[in-house]
């Protein structure tokens, strides 16, 4: 449907206030499905077998992304578009009208790229990972560069000419080219070698090519340890986040926690209240502490030292298991939300 810009900056302003009525919300609803919906239908076709393998449409998922831009915290406050209208580079009331549509679409876009990285983690947990190895290795590589386009994101080999005018590589040809015998253990750093080897020692189709479709050939044809190939100090290291989605970034990621503690342990009598509220504190510091460039690593009883008087023998048997499993959940939590874009 289209819209004009006052139309969304008026809704805005009245959702910001608390003074907005259901008509609006409706309508800066139908607002939002105008800009997703043709973006996941169109610009990522590619992905659209993600969603059908976890029994969703375009319109689902369209709705999930609004749901996720209208959320509501325990003030009843819309905190995502509270970030959002922070984000401008100017105040609501005096943007024009061009920037406040092509930060919206900016916004939407986003808020859509997570929702199918999540849906892509959930479907491929295993080429999540691969998918955010490769990135980690790119972001200092020698040999490739990660561009966005309308077909997601595209290794480009360095040095060489891209080739954009040929067809694109068959992904069957490029397994042959690999030559897949069993599956040796090899680094994602020797994988992205022997890809630029490939691609730039022919001239029949382009060279670069879809980085999803470069996780499923590393994904079918070699074997190699996912976990001893990242970190957390590595955590943030790609696609060069900025501190707005960084901070965005580790909201989600603890409410998400919040809600395990609650939902696991804080019901059960697993955790007492102190205990909870000690460890959502612990990994709260984890967290910033990941953000940082040289973090400190200090062990699980020390982030939680501050928070909770107890002695490192009643920890061990206490709360390590519990959040050592916290740990590895946090941490798909962040490999989710890193992908961001495929």
């Amino acid at each position: 449907m289209p819209f004009q810009a006052e139309d969304i900056r008026h809704h805005l302003q009245n959702i910001l206030t608390g003074s907005a009525s259901e008509a609006e919300i409706t309508a800066v609803v139908q607002i939002f499905r105008s800009i997703v919906e043709p973006y996941l239908g169109y610009l990522r076709r590619s992905l659209v077998h993600v969603c059908t393998q976890q029994g969703m449409t375009i319109s689902d998922v369209t709705y999930d992304c609004i749901a996720e831009a209208l959320a509501r915290d325990e003030r009843d406050g819309f905190t995502q578009i509270e970030n959002f209208v922070n984000s401008l580079n100017g105040p609501l009331d005096t943007l024009p009208s061009d920037e406040i549509i092509m930060a919206l679409r900016s916004f939407l876009t986003r808020v859509a790229d997570a929702q199918l990285a999540r849906l892509y983690a959930l479907t491929d947990p295993a080429g999540a990972k691969i998918h955010r190895n490769i990135r980690n290795c790119v972001s200092s590589s020698s040999v490739f560069s990660l561009t966005k386009e309308s077909r997601g994101l595209v290794l480009r080999p360095l040095s060489v000419d891209s080739c954009d005018d040929l067809q694109e590589f068959p992904i069957e040809e490029l397994e042959r080219c690999f030559g897949f015998k069993g599956s040796p253990s090899c680094t994602i750093p020797q994988l992205l070698k022997k890809l630029y080897d490939v691609l730039a020692g022919q001239d029949v189709y382009r060279r670069s090519v879809a980085l999803v479709d470069v996780v499923q050939l590393f994904k079918k044809g070699y074997a190699f340890d996912l976990e001893a190939q990242e970190s957390e100090q590595e955590i943030f290291s790609s696609g060069n986040l900025t501190n707005f989605e960084v901070a965005e970034i580790c909201e989600h990621v603890e409410k998400s926690l919040k809600e395990k503690i609650f939902l696991t342990y804080l019901v059960k009598g697993k955790l007492t209240k102190s205990q909870a509220e000690a460890i959502v504190h612990a990994f709260h510091d984890m967290l910033a502490d990941w953000c940082t460039v040289e973090a400190p690593d200090p062990s699980l009883h020390e982030y939680i030292s501050p928070y909770l008087v107890i002695d490192e023998r009643s920890f061990e048997s206490e709360l390590r298991p519990k959040m050592s499993y916290l740990l590895k959940f946090v941490r798909s939590e962040l490999s989710v939300r890193l992908i961001r874009d495929l």
